[in-house]
């Protein structure tokens, strides 16, 4: 899931304009704060339901 939000990163970068620039890192930052609440919400579920048993 990063690695596409990491090359995004990058090329945000080499954008010249700091306006668009900024709104981008600032998309990008949303991005991966869903990233990581759905990561968190995830590992939390999966904590709930107990341990897992080997089929």
């Amino acid at each position: 899931l990063r690695t596409p939000l990491t090359r995004m990163s990058l090329r945000i970068e080499r954008i010249e304009d700091n306006n668009v620039r900024y709104r981008l890192r600032q998309d990008l930052a949303e991005m991966n704060g869903l990233i990581d609440a759905t990561l968190y919400y995830l590992r939390e579920r999966d904590d709930a339901a107990g341990p897992r048993q080997r089929v």
